[in-house]
């Protein structure tokens, strides 16, 4: 997948999450951290690409770390919860369209080093593009819908 459809895809995602938790931050700041975690896995691009950081483990660890520092700078604890959630359900989401691919992702590193998915399409095909593009759609119209019927 390309990086614009993982920033889009996490955006869309933090978007959701945000609307389903609230939280006082604006409806830009949570979506952008799910943006955030869209592209995050990607720093490992010149190291171990899809390993290093394509892994629930270091997903987990790097988000409890993005949680201490919001925490430390200030944040009340649910502001803190919901911008790493999003964060989170942005990396998590990246994992997810990537194990659509054929290469796969090596989802259970270290302890397990093979690529594990789906593997539907090519990473940058257009059907694969295409789908991630209108996930991330619905995951905006979920949000706008929970979002309308929220007190």
């Amino acid at each position: 997948m390309r990086r614009l459809t993982h920033a889009s895809t996490g955006f869309s995602i933090g978007f959701l999450v945000a609307r389903l938790w609230g939280g006082n931050l604006s409806l830009i700041a949570y979506p952008t951290l799910g943006l955030l975690g869209g592209v995050f896995p990607d720093f490992d691009l010149k190291s171990g690409h899809r390993v290093f950081l394509h892994n629930l483990l270091s997903s987990v660890v790097v988000t409890m770390g993005l949680y201490t520092v919001l925490a430390w700078s200030g944040l009340a604890t649910v502001e803190s919860a919901v911008g790493s959630a999003c964060f989170l359900a942005g990396w998590l989401s990246h994992l997810l369209l990537d194990s659509l691919t054929v290469r796969g992702v090596a989802l259970l590193y270290p302890f397990d080093r093979r690529m594990r998915g789906l593997r539907l399409v090519k990473s940058g095909d257009w059907r694969g593009e295409a789908l991630a593009w209108l996930i991330g759609l619905g995951l905006i119209y979920l949000g706008v819908v929970v979002g309308s019927h929220s007190p």
